[in-house]
């Protein structure tokens, strides 16, 4: 069987070719990381982006695993070539099984530019005292 062309073929080819390029778009504005990670006290999951070389913006929940009246937050560590690294507190989640949603974005200044975002999980008191915290995962920026 041959396909005639003609505008029904026309526009049947068009709407594929949109439905194409409007995945592909999809797919290039992807997170540069998502996933999940286990760590001292607890654990986590979520996602980063990276709109440029000098901002990013996250979706993250942590969560406590233990019943040991210790809590767990993350700490975003932002990793600046040429300057000092400064860290990103979340908000505490304390009681086993409880979850905290962190929700945010942050620009470097001053020229600098962000290589890449640790996410490290710790484990501290429940009066902020105490912190242990380990590196889990770390995002390079794909836009560095």
């Amino acid at each position: 069987m041959k396909i005639k062309p003609g505008r029904r073929t026309g526009r049947a080819a068009t709407v594929v070719g949109a439905t194409l390029g409007a995945s592909l778009l999809f797919v290039t504005q992807a997170s540069a990381w998502g996933g999940s990670w286990n760590g001292p006290g607890g654990g986590g999951a979520g996602d980063i982006n990276f709109s440029s070389n000098r901002k990013a913006s996250w979706d993250l929940t942590v969560i406590d695993a233990k019943k040991d009246g210790y809590c767990a937050r993350i700490r975003l560590v932002v990793d600046r070539p040429y300057w000092s690294d400064y860290d990103l507190y979340g908000p505490l989640a304390c009681g086993h099984q409880k979850a905290k949603k962190w929700k945010g974005s942050h620009s470097t200044s001053g020229g600098t530019k962000m290589r890449s975002l640790k996410i490290e999980q710790c484990r501290l008191h429940s009066d902020q005292s105490k912190e242990t915290c380990k590196e889990v995962k770390r995002i390079s920026n794909p836009k560095y």
